[in-house]
């Protein structure tokens, strides 16, 4: 498989990606809004049971995660057309793959507030303090992967930057 191919294919993934993240996590609440009987499948609780201010701040919670991730995802889809027209080391290619990693580690916190803000929100509906759903919740929803992946990011826009002011100071040398 050629060079060209391979950046077409990874172009496709990221746009199958693209499109599950922006179905998949509003779908997810509103299915648990319709389903109430398997909102466990979903991993959310039955959001008709619980009080409208934590179902608004899943909801708005999800629209930002989705933002934010589609964001990344259009910034990686430009990066790799440019990769495509042979365009490998240039200021923009390192500014959008820069803009990945915040994206990436601002979409991190954002997921985990939501969790805290949520359980918050639902315990304080129920007049008392949930310490052991909370902890167990943040615990769990940290999001590692994506932290992970926008340090990755961060350390690639460097590399690339490095890369970019090598090849300035190569075409300066005689």
């Amino acid at each position: 498989m050629s060079k060209r191919g391979a950046l077409r294919g990874m172009r496709i993934i990221l746009a199958v990606l693209a499109v599950y993240h922006a179905l998949a996590i509003p779908l997810r609440y509103i299915f648990a809004w319709l389903l109430p009987a398997k909102p466990v499948a979903l991993g959310v609780m039955p959001l008709a049971k619980l009080p409208e201010a934590t179902v608004l701040t899943a909801i708005l919670f999800s629209i930002i995660q989705v933002i934010l991730l589609l964001n990344a995802f259009w910034q990686l889809w430009i990066v790799l057309s440019r990769f495509e027209n042979g365009r490998f080391f240039s200021k923009e290619i390192v500014q959008r793959i820069r803009r990945v990693g915040w994206f990436l580690l601002i979409v991190a916190p954002v997921q985990f507030a939501g969790v805290l803000i949520g359980i918050a929100t639902f315990s304080l509906s129920h007049r008392h303090i949930m310490w052991s759903a909370i902890t167990s919740h943040a615990v769990a929803n940290i999001p590692t992967g994506l932290l992970i992946c926008g340090l990755l990011a961060l350390l690639v826009a460097a590399a690339f930057d490095q890369a970019v002011k090598m090849q300035h100071e190569a075409r300066l040398t005689i």
